[in-house]
């Protein structure tokens, strides 16, 4: 470096362009990598953003399905139940937009509850259905006292499965 600092005609084109030829290939090289860990955080932060849906969908099945008493279930689209506490509710699935949606209004019976859109739950929901043990319910009104089990696959993560028992109220 000393003699390029001593020498009064500076640096010739030749070691001028290996040098800009060096800072380019650093610059490259800093430029791949960063774009590289972007893309792994964006990644992992959308991973990690299914994975908390998933747990809010799942916290809310069981506070919302602590005490069913009364069901109905129209296959791969919603499930409606009545509460001990007189409140109907219905969880819904909207295969054009991948949407889950909970939503639930005060009633004496199913008969009387027409759900709305109500609250959005999750997105990228691929299927929904209710189960009871193995088997796939058909469109079913009046479930009563039994176990089922809720199981709702996502893009890309395992699916969720709930397991819940109906409240045999005489």
């Amino acid at each position: 470096m000393r003699k390029y600092l001593d020498n009064p005609r500076g640096m010739s084109l030749i070691e001028l362009l290996a040098a800009l030829a060096i800072f380019l290939i650093f610059i490259g090289i800093i430029g791949s990598y960063s774009s590289q860990v972007q893309t792994f955080l964006t990644d992992t932060k959308n991973h990690y953003f299914k994975k908390s849906d998933i747990r809010y969908v799942e916290m809310v099945l069981q506070d919302q399905l602590a005490d069913p008493v009364e069901m109905n279930y129209n296959s791969g689209e919603s499930v409606e139940w009545r509460s001990l506490d007189g409140e109907c509710k219905a969880l819904s699935y909207h295969s054009a937009d991948n949407l889950l949606y909970l939503d639930k209004s005060a009633c004496e019976s199913l008969d009387e509850f027409t759900a709305g859109t109500g609250e959005a739950l999750a997105g990228e929901v691929i299927s929904f259905a209710l189960f009871n043990g193995e088997t796939p319910m058909p469109d079913q009104n009046n479930l009563k006292g039994r176990s089922y089990k809720i199981k709702i696959e996502f893009r890309n993560q395992n699916p969720l499965e709930y397991a819940f028992e109906m409240l045999d109220k005489k």
